[in-house]
Order: C-alpha cells, then sequence, then structure tokens
C-alpha cells in the first residue's frame, strides 16, 4: 500500500466519527481498502475511489483524500488531472502520461503537466489519441504544439511514421508539419525535401523557396543546396529566379547572390536588388568578377 495512503487509514480509524464506527466505514474508504494488493500501489486507482465516493469536506474521510492530494499531486499536476477528468479522458494510460511527466523537469527546469493533458484532449479532439501519439507529447518540450503538428498532418493526409518523426524530431514541429503539407501541395514532397525541411530552422522557408525554384523551373541540384544551406533560403531562391529570367544564372552568380543575402539585412529588398544590380552590370558590360565581388 502506498505509504501516504497506510499512514492516513490508520489516522483515519483513530478519528473517525461514532457513526462511522457503527455503521461502518465511508464508501471511499470502504473502495481503498478493496483494492487488490496491486491497487493498492496504483495512485490512480485510488483516486477514482475518491472521485467516485466523493468525502463531505471537513470529514474524516476527507483529512485522508486531502492528504493523499497533497502528497500524491506535485505543484502543477492536479490541473492536469482536473483538464483530463473535464474531458473524459481520466483513464489509467492518461493519468501515466501526465504524472510521469509531472514527475521530471524539462530542459527549463518546469515541468508542465497540464500543457500535456491539453495536449492529449487535442489529440482525443482530433482522433489522434493514440498510444504512439500520447508517447510523442509527453517526449516533446511544447507537447500542445506537438499534437497541433500532427493534426496538420493528418489533415492533409500526410500522418505517416516518416512525416512523424520528421515533425517530433524538430523544435518547431508545427511550422515543419506546415512545410511538409506545402511541399506535398506542390507535388515536392521527396525524401530529399523533406530531410531538407527537418534540418533548418525555418522549414516553411525552405518549403516556399523550393516552391519558387520549382515554378521558374530552375530546382537544380546546384540551386537546391544554395537554398536549402542557407540562412534565409525564400529570399536567395527569388534572387535566383530573378536571376534566370535575366539569363544571369551561372555558378558566379548565383555565388553572389547567396553572399549577399544575409538575415542581418532587409532580405526582401536584398533579393530584388541583388539580380537588379547584377543585371545593370551585364547590360553595361561591367559584368566583371571584381565587380561582381563589389555587390557581394
Amino acid at each position: 500500500m502506498l505509504e501516504v495512503i497506510r499512514i492516513a487509514l490508520a489516522q483515519y480509524d483513530r478519528e473517525k466519527g461514532l457513526r462511522r464506527k457503527v455503521f461502518g466505514d465511508h464508501p471511499a474508504i470502504k473502495a481503498i481498502r478493496r483494492l487488490s494488493l496491486e491497487d493498492h500501489n496504483n495512485p490512480f486507482k485510488i483516486l477514482q475511489c475518491f472521485l467516485q465516493n466523493p468525502p463531505k469536506e471537513g470529514h474524516a474521510s476527507d483529512a485522508v483524500y486531502q492528504r493523499f492530494l497533497r502528497e500524491t499531486f506535485k505543484l502543477g499536476s492536479w490541473p492536469a488531472i482536473l483538464t483530463l477528468r473535464y474531458a473524459n479522458l481520466l483513464s489509467q494510460e492518461n493519468f501515466d502520461v501526465v504524472m510521469r511527466h509531472a514527475n521530471r523537469e524539462d530542459a527549463t527546469g518546469r515541468a508542465n503537466p497540464d500543457a500535456v493533458a491539453r495536449a492529449l484532449r487535442d489529440l482525443n479532439a482530433a482522433h489522434l489519441l493514440t498510444p504512439e501519439n500520447r508517447e510523442v507529447v509527453l517526449g516533446h518540450a511544447d507537447p500542445e504544439v506537438v499534437a497541433s503538428a500532427l493534426y496538420v498532418l493528418k489533415s492533409a493526409y500526410l500522418l505517416t511514421p516518416e512525416n512523424r518523426e520528421v515533425v517530433v524530431g524538430h523544435a518547431n514541429p508545427r511550422a515543419v508539419a506546415r512545410a511538409l503539407r506545402d511541399l506535398n501541395a506542390a507535388h515536392l514532397l521527396t525524401p530529399e525535401n523533406r530531410e531538407a525541411v527537418a534540418r533548418h530552422t525555418d522549414p516553411e522557408a525552405v518549403a516556399q523557396a523550393l516552391h519558387e525554384l520549382n515554378a521558374a523551373q530552375i530546382l537544380t541540384q546546384e540551386n537546391f543546396d544554395a537554398v536549402k544551406n542557407h540562412a534565409v533560403p525564400d529570399a536567395v531562391a527569388r534572387a535566383l529566379r530573378d536571376l534566370s529570367a535575366a539569363h544571369l544564372l551561372t555558378p558566379e552568380n548565383r555565388e553572389i547572390a547567396v553572399r549577399a543575402i544575409t538575415p542581418n539585412c532587409n532580405t526582401g529588398a536584398l533579393a530584388v536588388i541583388v539580380p537588379s544590380v547584377l543585371r545593370g552590370l551585364n547590360d553595361a558590360r561591367l559584368l566583371t568578377q571584381e565587380n561582381r565581388e563589389a555587390v557581394a
């Protein structure tokens, strides 16, 4: 039996009123005593005894309940239990997931079990509450966001093991899910492109960049490598598109565009300015390597 319950029941036996001594224990206490030896060590089973047979405030049975709550549920875990209960999701499996999270610290040093409970609630609403997805939200630093990402994948009919793994493994799972959705809509969801968005800090920008290149019919390996490895891939893609339209998309000019566009500048403007300057130099027959370097 859980030590907290053993001690609390002993105190209950000492303090219960005459009515309970004559007519028997409170229904919650009776239910606890009837539990199997295994269930006596299961906080969920004990909690169910109290929830199904609520003690009256101030009574000896309530003292057992309150002691059980104080010593069993860490700060933040009780609101999570209530979230599950109000959503009709207070099962052994969901209880265990929330309590596992509550009993450990996340990367910031703070556990947030209610976020896990809300994520389970959202998964259930989307008909995605499976054992595998429970483990997914438990293992992620932002459970609600990863639940939202799984819903994005499901809505786009893209909830495959490969896509789930990519989404779960990223710091911004919802952005990856949207990027995969956008790639799929553009008929560009290949293993190579999936890996490109998964490895980038801005997955949606990579997806947009690949769409730009494909639309301009310049999605070559060289251009693919140029955007996937860049901090601002969508801006580079627009620059390459404009260079191609001006018949100036050479290896040298590609390199200048990649070097000139940096995240610390107005990338939108540079995506337009760099091709325009190179085009002007070319029209003036001044597009030398020295002048290219000056642009960069």
